[in-house]
């Protein structure tokens, strides 16, 4: 049986290259606040409650900006987390590249084939810089048998629809975790 806690709060890691916008995304849905200025984080964590069909949600979001040199470290807050946003840049080549060897490393450290995950290209609002298209963001979302996700952390597009996709996600694994145990009766 899942306990309340548990059916009520969702422990979300965002993961993804320096510079993607995690922050943004974790200060825009967490604080409703976004600034334009990078500043590097080593880790950070928030917390939202939210109301969902009349029951609230408590999102605890891990921030792991400035983790991916620590591999270590990086590691440990994959272990806490029981979803994950994996994060690119749509200005950013290298981030779509890189976002691919976070998400091995996730199913590495959780020692899973599949995990509740939400695949987001952050920046659709600066469709001028774009290098990577919406089409290589919907391949590698179905690659992984994932959702996939445009956002702007900046003008708040899909913002929240990915943080409630991903909750919605682990509830569903949990629920699939439980029924699909069996059970087996031997009559004396």
């Amino acid at each position: 049986m899942v306990d309340k806690r548990t059916e009520n709060e969702y422990k979300i890691a965002l993961i993804g290259s320096t510079g993607v916008g995690k922050s943004s995304l974790c200060l825009q849905f967490a604080r409703n606040r976004f600034s334009d200025r990078y500043e590097p984080t080593i880790e950070d964590y928030y917390r939202k409650v939210a109301m969902q069909d009349g029951k609230p949600l408590v999102f605890d979001i891990i921030d792991t900006a400035g983790q991916e040199g620590n591999l270590t470290n990086l590691d440990q807050l994959i272990r806490q987390a029981s979803g994950f946003i994996m994060v690119y840049d749509i200005t950013q080549l290298q981030s779509y590249k890189e976002v691919q060897h976070f998400y091995d490393r996730v199913l590495h450290v959780k020692n899973k084939s599949h995990l509740p995950m939400v695949l987001v290209a952050n920046k659709c609002d600066m469709t001028e810089q774009r290098k990577i298209s919406q089409d290589q963001g919907i391949a590698l979302g179905q690659k992984w048998d994932c959702k996939f996700w445009e956002v702007s952390a900046k003008n708040k597009i899909n913002l929240e629809t990915i943080f409630y996709e991903c909750a919605k996600i682990i509830r569903q694994n949990e629920v699939d975790g439980i029924s699909n145990k069996k059970c087996s009766c031997v009559l004396l």
